[in-house]
């Protein structure tokens, strides 16, 4: 139906792209033009125009990365190695905030209501899993379990975090760690 070329590295990583629930389509990029280029966000709608562009500032899609969306609709979370997460106004792609919870190369999923961002960061040498609160223009730590000994592995797998229907949480590690 369309497509669209921005900058890509063989050797690097970039976002799985979500769609929100009228079709528009957020996706990270490694810049616009080169590989050299500050990494992206994009939004663009159903038919491939595109919305707005965020850029980063610096190389952050290279050790991978992952976006979730509230509820609402109304927040882009993007999990990356740099600041952990980086919430984004969906409707013009202005930053919110950042939280510096550990170098976030996983998945992350948010737990309505609340937007309850979960994730599993690296901190300190440590693989652990958090529930990020968002306050709206801030986001405070709602809860930090650690998980097993990083051992490089946020920067070779993430983790993409389940929510089970009766709220508890099921987080692994890609070097065979699991934990609910």
């Amino acid at each position: 139906i369309w497509t669209r070329t921005f900058a890509t590295v063989a050797s690097s990583e970039g976002c799985q792209p979500v769609v929100d629930d009228s079709g528009n389509i957020y996706s990270g990029f490694d810049g616009l033009s080169s590989g050299i280029d500050p990494d992206i966000v994009v939004k663009f709608s159903s038919d491939g125009s595109t919305n707005w562009v965020y850029s980063f500032g610096s190389d952050i899609w290279g050790n991978r990365g992952a976006f979730a969306l509230s509820p609402d609709n109304s927040t882009l979370y993007c999990c990356n190695p740099n600041t952990g997460i980086t919430a984004l106004n969906t409707s013009d792609g202005t930053k919110k905030w950042d939280a510096n919870c550990g170098s976030g190369s996983g998945g992350c999923v948010v737990g309505a209501p609340g937007n309850i961002i979960i994730g599993v960061f690296g901190v300190g040498g440590v693989a652990t899993a958090k529930g990020i609160q968002d306050n709206g223009s801030t986001a405070s730590t709602l809860w930090s379990v650690p998980l097993s000994p990083e051992a490089g592995w946020l920067n070779a797998s993430g983790s993409n975090p389940t929510i089970l229907t009766n709220g508890d949480v099921i987080v692994e590690t890609a070097d065979g760690y699991i934990a609910r």
